[in-house]
């Protein structure tokens, strides 16, 4: 009981829970539309979803150049304001550029990434970018307001509309349906957040705004552009490699399995993990000059999420396909497949990424860089290896799975090292926790595959 008590009085726990709340309905959401939408949407269309998802994505690393991330920084509001101003404008005329490339070089462009089946929707990229820019903005302002309820609300409300919106029209057989769905659920979330933002904010902070401020914000905060930006950037592409790569080299029905696998195991990623991120983030930020507390709770985190998360992967990794194939219908057996290559991948970024905000917290955006100059170098070898020598989709994403995985454990060890947890400390609990399940799903794949 005392513990209960305990966790009721965690002022930590509290606001992780306020924002996990939201984020457990709101991955609920896609998990449960997940078997009608495929069934409605082959998997080519979960492709060209794929593909226009990771123009987004990487686009939108750019068009904030990562000031975002410091507006948890000041100690005033005045100066966090001055940063929004900063932030909105450069995604504003970033995406103005983007729309001007696009409209002259459109068909160079989709040929140049074996994009075709994003066709025309491609208009739609920097849209998209400039409102994933605007909610970026909003998720930080809210989290150094405390304002965790609000992010809650809009977590559900995206991922309600963004269901719903795909149903819809994917009943009617609307041609990009995945696409416009995804795309109305971020105006419809950037409005809510709008909406919020000036009842909640004082309109009189406002006019503190002025270009010499803003100014002064970009230099005093130029390490995010300088490092993080491209660290972001390579992280991003990182991950798109095989979005591209298999669409382009095999098929987008090849790349809507990958899409389909990806996409499911990160929704823990997606809602609680960026939960605990948001709320470790500004905690980190108030704990940066108390090393010792800080430590602590980053190893908390870690230990926390490992535990979490280890069974429901598990589950992944033994009957990925199993589960795939009974939820979504049989033509999604490879994703299946694919999800069984990708478990341990994911079990470390999901652990990982909430305690990847330390690195703004403590200045250390240039080890970011380097550790995503790695990871790229490693998948891209991945790929090549198992697109140009083997051409094999299976071989593809196995070893695009392992590599990631060693390099996100490697990851994940160094952040708590960062905070003054030593290796062999957090190596002997990730040895103990994690170590025996791998070694456990591997026997049982061996045993039930090839009766060994």
């Amino acid at each position: 009981m005392s513990y209960i008590n305990t966790l009721k009085s965690n002022v930590f726990v509290k606001q992780v829970l306020t924002l996990a709340s939201g984020s457990v309905v709101s991955a609920a959401i896609p998990l449960f539309a997940s078997p009608i939408l495929a069934r409605l949407y082959s998997p080519a269309e979960f492709g060209q979803l794929a593909v226009f998802l990771g123009f987004v994505g990487v686009l939108s690393v750019i068009a904030t150049m990562r000031y975002e991330l410091a507006i948890m920084l000041p100690k005033n509001n005045e100066e966090a304001v001055n940063l929004i101003g900063l932030t909105a404008s450069i995604s504003l005329i970033f995406t103005s550029i983007i729309l001007l490339i696009i409209i002259f070089f459109k068909d160079s462009i989709l040929k140049m990434f074996g994009a075709s089946s994003v066709g025309n929707y491609i208009y739609l990229v920097p849209i998209a970018v400039l409102i994933t820019s605007l909610n970026q903005i909003f998720n930080i302002w809210f989290s150094r307001q405390q304002k965790f309820k609000i992010l809650s609300y809009g977590n559900v409300a995206i991922s309600c509309t963004q269901a719903s919106t795909r149903l819809l029209l994917g009943l009617f057989k609307f041609n990009g349906g995945l696409i416009i769905g995804t795309l109305f659920s971020l105006i419809f979330g950037v409005l809510f957040y709008f909406r919020n933002f000036f009842c909640k904010a004082s309109l009189g902070v406002f006019r503190l705004i002025s270009f010499n401020e803003v100014k002064r914000q970009a230099r005093l905060h130029v390490l995010f552009p300088k490092f993080e930006v491209l660290s972001a950037l390579i992280n991003t592409i990182s991950v798109q490699i095989p979005v591209f790569m298999l669409s382009v080299h095999f098929s987008n029905k090849i790349c809507g399995f990958y899409s389909q696998a990806n996409n499911i195991l990160t929704l823990p990623i997606s809602f609680l993990g960026v939960a605990v991120g948001q709320v470790y983030f500004q905690k980190a930020s108030s704990l940066k000059d108390d090393f010792n507390r800080l430590r602590v709770l980053t190893f908390s985190i870690f230990k926390k999420l490992l535990l979490i998360s280890i069974v429901p992967m598990m589950t992944i990794g033994i009957w990925g396909e199993k589960i795939f194939t009974f939820v979504l219908g049989d033509q999604w057996a490879v994703s299946g497949q694919f999800a069984q290559y990708l478990w341990v991948w994911l079990l470390f970024v999901f652990i990982s990424s909430p305690l990847s905000f330390i690195l703004s917290v403590l200045g250390k955006q240039k080890q970011g860089l380097i550790f995503n100059i790695l990871i790229l170098f490693s998948r891209f070898l991945s790929i090549y290896l198992g697109v140009i020598i083997f051409n094999d989709p299976n071989l593809t994403i196995l070893l695009f799975g392992l590599i990631g995985a060693a390099f996100w454990c490697g990851y994940s060890l160094y952040l708590l090292k960062l905070v003054g947890v030593e290796y062999r400390v957090s190596l002997f609990f990730l040895i103990k926790v994690a170590v025996p399940v791998i070694i456990f799903v591997l026997f049982f794949l061996l045993f039930s595959n090839y009766g060994l």
